[in-house]
């Protein structure tokens, strides 16, 4: 499990890294027409609170897989509300680059989901 888990962190850390560097060379080719301000801040936190719900729905699905759906549903709930809370304030912080803050936001959300789900699945079938 804790391999899983490393593999993880590998796999949001590099992901983390090629969004960032996915922003300045959008930038740099004007692709986006301004900087995210909070490109860090979005990717780092939508990269923690994924990390959290990866640990905790690694532990249902190994000690009570019957409730891994349900506890599944309710990880993204909250991953939704978190970011949610999250770009709003940022929107209303720096409005002159909500564009370019809601895409990096848009593009980690799905990015990170989508490894969240690869290793879980992955896991599922180890098991």
């Amino acid at each position: 499990m804790k391999q899983v888990v490393l593999k993880f962190i590998g796999a949001i850390l590099v992901t983390s890294i090629l969004i960032e560097l996915a922003s300045r060379v959008a930038l740099k080719r004007a692709w986006i027409s301004a900087a995210p301000s909070f490109s860090i801040l979005i990717i780092a936190a939508l990269a923690l609170v994924t990390l959290v719900l990866f640990a905790f729905l690694q532990d249902v699905q190994k000690s009570n897989p019957q409730k891994f759906l349900q506890r599944y549903l309710l990880s993204i709930t909250v991953k939704m509300v978190v970011g949610c809370a999250l770009i709003l304030t940022l929107i209303f912080i720096d409005k002159e680059n909500a564009m370019a803050n809601a895409l990096i936001f848009i593009a980690s959300y799905f990015s990170f989901t989508a490894i969240e789900i690869f290793f879980l699945l992955k896991g599922k079938t180890t098991h």
